[in-house]
């Protein structure tokens, strides 16, 4: 990105940030051309990317809107009770799961040295908040126990969490151990997101262990920091 296009986008940050309320109209290109000191072509570079930054908002034949922001949250560590949705349901906004697949495995020794036979299977969620992708989860986790299959269909729904699934087959997710990172996107977790281009997350990596101190479930979160702050609590 050249230093003029860079400059340009920063100065139309500042004035959406210090002069223009959410869903405030940004001014014409003109008044912005005479704003930056460059020209048209710069500054409608600068606000494509500032739409692809999920910054502003453009109808064609109208103008360029300030975006309105999603509702934020700060987030704990690790509610078994409440899981993802729990969390996210504390802003009152709607809670869904905007993505979900799910993969049968085979058995995995090294991850689950007490299951050494057991299939596992591994899913991955996008929870929404208000319609915005807000959090990226990857499980992998025990999937049969004692002549029991586990179902995790119903992790569809926001309402279900893991922990439910595993006690279904009789194993009980007692605690559950994160080590917590600061993380730029990837592309494929862009993709999974619906995002055009990177931005700041926070993700979490961990393993879950249930009453006899066996691991059952390895997990990995990536939570947008657009959308969610960092507080940071183990429970």
């Amino acid at each position: 990105m050249s230093r003029v296009l860079s400059s340009t986008i920063e100065t139309i940050k500042n004035l959406i940030e210090e002069e223009l309320e959410p869903t405030a109209q940004l001014p014409n290109e003109l008044e912005l051309v005479n704003l930056t000191n460059v020209s048209r072509a710069t500054v409608r570079a600068a606000i494509a990317r500032l739409e692809m930054d999920g910054l502003v908002t453009k109808v064609w034949g109208v103008g360029t809107f300030v975006t309105e922001p999603a509702p934020q949250t700060g987030f704990g560590f690790l509610s078994l009770r409440t899981g993802v949705p729990g969390i996210l349901a504390t802003t009152g906004g709607e809670v869904t799961v905007h993505r979900f697949e799910s993969l049968d495995q085979p058995p995995e020794p090294t991850m689950f040295a007490d299951f050494s036979e057991a299939a596992t299977v591994s899913t991955v969620r996008v929870f929404a908040l208000d319609g915005v992708p807000a959090v990226l989860i990857r499980d992998r986790m025990i999937a049969e126990f004692q002549g029991a299959k586990i179902d995790v269909s119903p992790l569809r729904s926001a309402e279900e969490i893991v922990p439910d699934q595993l006690g279904s087959i009789g194993l009980e997710l007692q605690r559950v151990e994160l080590d917590v990172t600061a993380i730029d996107l990837s592309a494929e977790d862009q993709t999974l997101f619906g995002l055009v281009a990177s931005e700041p997350a926070v993700q979490t990596a961990g393993e879950g262990y249930d009453l006899l101190d066996r691991r059952i479930l390895i997990t990995k979160g990536i939570y947008r920091t657009k959308l969610m702050g960092l507080r940071v609590t183990v429970s």
